[in-house]
């Protein structure tokens, strides 16, 4: 699987990169012991388009929460992360939001995910209005995109055939 694209409002797309995309599926929780994982997600706003690129992201690290239906990400140690990947990147890299995985093989949110995500929005200071969330399942990747000046969360569809050279 080389990369993911989907469609975004205002005929945008969403492309997560191949690297990213296999560290999160390294995560998928296939077994009946594996706990949920999750991170940051960074990337890049493509300029005079309403393109987003996820190239980057944070892992699980020392100060997460991770349980089988639960994951929550410690603020220090992925915005040390952040941090770095915005300096090697020479500032085009940018926080765009957040990624966790679900035991379930077609995720959707619950309502606590859903909850976070809007207190991520309007509690986050960032180059855009626009988020990401992803929940990665054990047979599909679903992504969500929130947008903080309409207030709304809306799922994004998979382009089953679209590619993007960026």
């Amino acid at each position: 699987m080389k990369s993911l694209v989907f469609s975004a409002p205002n005929e945008g797309r969403v492309k997560i990169s191949e690297e990213p995309l296999k560290i999160m599926n390294s995560y998928c929780q296939s077994k009946r012991t594996d706990a949920e994982a999750g991170g940051m997600l960074f990337g890049r706003f493509i300029i005079d388009s309403n393109d987003i690129v996820i190239d980057d992201l944070s892992v699980p690290m020392k100060g997460d929460i991770r349980k089988r239906t639960y994951f929550h990400r410690s603020v220090k140690n992925h915005q040390e992360v952040l941090n770095l990947v915005y300096e090697e990147s020479s500032g085009t890299c940018h926080y765009v939001g957040e990624w966790h995985t679900h035991p379930e093989n077609d995720p959707s949110p619950s309502d606590i995910d859903l909850k976070n995500w809007h207190r991520v929005m309007f509690m986050t200071i960032t180059e855009s209005n626009l988020f990401l969330f992803i929940i990665v399942g054990i047979t599909r990747i679903r992504i969500w995109q929130g947008n903080k000046k309409l207030n709304q969360i809306i799922p994004l569809e998979l382009l089953e055939k679209e590619t993007m050279d960026i």
